[in-house]
């Protein structure tokens, strides 16, 4: 099973030391957020990246927690998923 586009984000953002200037980077250069998560290190670091969070989002690969965490947000109130 592949990740959601939510679970790519999620995950996004939860890098330590990925903030809101180095995701915009990123996402420009990468066009999404499953495009960064299936680049290299190397092309992570290319785009302005420190090398310590480019290793972190290129080895990240456990999804799994993330989908199960965006699936309990409907039980947890009227909230959904976009």
């Amino acid at each position: 099973m592949s990740a959601t586009a939510d679970a790519y984000w999620l995950a996004l953002r939860r890098v330590h030391g990925a903030g809101p200037r180095t995701c915009r980077l990123l996402l420009e250069r990468f066009g999404s957020a499953e495009q960064i998560f299936k680049a290299t290190e190397d092309e992570i670091a290319a785009a302005g990246v420190g090398r310590k969070v480019a290793g972190s989002i290129a080895g990240f690969n456990d999804f799994a927690p993330l989908e199960k965490e965006l699936c309990e947000l409907p039980r947890l109130g009227n909230i959904r998923p976009t």
